[in-house]
């Protein structure tokens, strides 16, 4: 019977329009009084205590929130352009730009040719190891190679074509 009594007055209670506290109104006659028109933002820092205390009993909405700005339009990149044909593209603008020059000036260009499968026609910095050889080492043996230029040495050892580079003579000094 005595839960049935409970039963009925918590009915009621929650038909009849929420009543604060006392300590609930005093919160809000403090935040009223003391700080009237301050942010939450701002009312945390100024009063922590007294913004959890109204956190903690759910009083916040009587706080007015910072109305955020609107979002503003963003100006439009080369990432939002449509290019209908990105091999002719690359061939007007960047004929013979390496692929890491091409990521770094227009990204969105390299990546729709990769997208494609097309990235094939934009060349690697060193896309043959030996016609770098030839225009620029040419006077170099292997030995001497290896110890001046480590890394061509090492791509054209990797793509087996060390045999085109002519080996010291041992006989000739």
């Amino acid at each position: 019977m005595r839960m049935q009594l409970e039963r009925t007055l918590s009915t009621e209670e929650t038909d009849a329009e929420p009543r604060l506290s006392d300590e609930d109104q005093e919160l809000i006659d403090t935040y009223h009084r003391d700080y009237p028109g301050v942010m939450r933002g701002q009312l945390a820092t100024q009063n922590q205590k007294l913004y959890l205390a109204m956190y903690r009993r759910i009083l916040l909405d009587c706080v007015p929130v910072r109305p955020r700005s609107p979002v503003k339009a963003k100006a439009p990149i080369k990432s939002r352009r449509i290019i209908n044909d990105p091999v002719m593209y690359y061939h007007m603008l960047y004929a013979n730009v390496t692929k890491a020059a091409l990521s770094k000036k227009d990204p969105f260009l390299y990546e729709q040719l990769k997208k494609m499968g097309k990235s094939d026609i934009v060349p690697n910095k060193y896309q043959n190891p030996l016609d770098d050889y030839l225009d620029n080492f040419a006077h170099l043996d292997q030995t001497q190679l290896r110890k001046e230029q480590p890394s061509l040495y090492q791509r054209l050892w990797r793509k087996g074509l060390l045999k085109n580079v002519p080996k010291k003579d041992f006989y000739e000094e």
